[in-house]
């Protein structure tokens, strides 16, 4: 109960410390499934959202352990789901592999143990893990399918999750209008619900979205109070995630100030949070910044740091950060630079993993064209 009281007004270190302290107190042979459930899964989202994902893991894999101990089946779903979140996470605990074989692990015994609750959080776990897996279609298709399921059992939360993240694969798609229509649908749910990290995530989407439509005031909105949201609820993830395209906007209106202190701050957010995707798009967004006020160099050496960080969890960044080192180079006349960057994105194999994000690739090979 005190972790519970911690967690809702965000003391989550708190949280997981008493989530602890009562796992301690138990003593696992005698506790019903419910219990062993509850206490773990509530401490490794504690430690999710004060951003200690290796910590979570090691929690659910010591959950998943003892459903094995136990042979209960019910255990090992609960398990199963928990790891998967923090799997298909963008953090340093990504492996996007394991989850999709877990998922499917824990979509089957839920069909078997007949739990559609279950099964509609799990059908909506693929469709992220599809989504970044140049499988947008079957994301899609199994997002709607988990939306359907929750609106049949109204499950208000779990359908609050699903449309947020479907509105992520129409962006991924392209569907723009699709997204912003599911976004601001989930975003009533969290407001009902008043959930405030999912509140913050939700706008940090839908300011992304509103970029790539061409609605920059709707997009600073968006993004400012996703980052006050966060800030009030101590949730440095949120506040990472809230300026990952932002600079981009300021650069668009030409405040160039202000571009680089948002996404200098971006970037040291996302380094907090482990934020490995925040860590290299706006690194590679400064760099481009600096490139269009005359630092090359300095444009340069921060989209290389940032070809540097790409690990797993990012790998289908790399696409677009090379496009903003041929910007860089086309910036200042180097056209052979420029095309070698551009041969690279195009022969990176994860070019089609988000066809949204080899669009920079097509308008830099374009004005490669204009200028030779």
């Amino acid at each position: 109960l005190a972790g519970d009281a911690a967690a809702d007004v965000y003391a989550y270190a708190e949280a997981s410390g008493y989530y602890r302290q009562a796992l301690e107190l138990l003593e696992p042979a005698e506790a019903d499934n419910q219990l062993l459930i509850d206490l773990y899964t509530h401490l490794g989202r504690a430690l999710e959202l004060n951003t200690q994902f290796d910590e979570a893991l090691v929690i659910y894999e010591e959950l998943e352990m003892l459903a094995r101990q136990r042979n209960s089946r019910s255990l090992e779903l609960a398990a199963l789901m928990a790891l998967v979140t923090v799997l298909s996470f963008g953090s340093a605990t990504f492996d996007i592999i394991r989850a999709e074989a877990l998922s499917e692990r824990s979509l089957t015994l839920a069909r078997d143990l007949d739990d559609q609750v279950s099964e509609a959080r799990i059908l909506w776990g693929l469709s992220n893990i599809y989504s970044f897996t140049n499988r947008l279609e079957r994301a899609i298709e199994y997002g709607e399918h988990s939306l359907a399921l929750s609106r049949q059992l109204n499950l208000r939360q779990q359908m609050a999750f699903t449309l947020n993240d479907v509105a992520r694969g129409y962006l991924f798609f392209g569907r723009l209008n699709q997204a912003q229509e599911s976004a601001r649908e989930a975003w009533r749910i969290w407001r009902e619900l008043e959930n405030q990290p999912m509140l913050a995530d939700n706008r940090a989407l839908a300011s992304q979205i509103a970029t790539y439509t061409g609605h920059y005031d709707q997009a600073l909105t968006y993004s400012n109070e996703a980052f006050h949201i966060s800030q009030v609820a101590n949730n440095i993830w949120g506040q990472s995630y809230s300026r990952f395209l932002v600079g981009t906007v300021y650069w668009e209106y030409g405040q160039p100030g202000e571009a680089i202190t948002v996404t200098a701050d971006g970037v040291h957010l996302s380094e907090v949070a482990g934020f490995v995707a925040g860590q290299v798009v706006t690194r590679a967004t400064l760099g481009v910044i600096y490139a269009g006020l005359g630092a090359a160099e300095r444009g340069i050496e921060l989209v290389d740091q940032a070809l540097g960080i790409v690990s797993s969890a990012a790998q289908f960044h790399r696409v677009s950060i090379r496009a903003a080192l041929a910007q860089i180079h086309l910036l200042h006349g180097n056209l052979a630079e420029a095309e070698a960057a551009l041969s690279r994105a195009k022969a990176d194999p994860h070019r089609a993993d988000l066809p949204i994000h080899f669009l920079p690739v097509i308008l830099a090979d374009g004005e490669l064209a204009l200028r030779q």
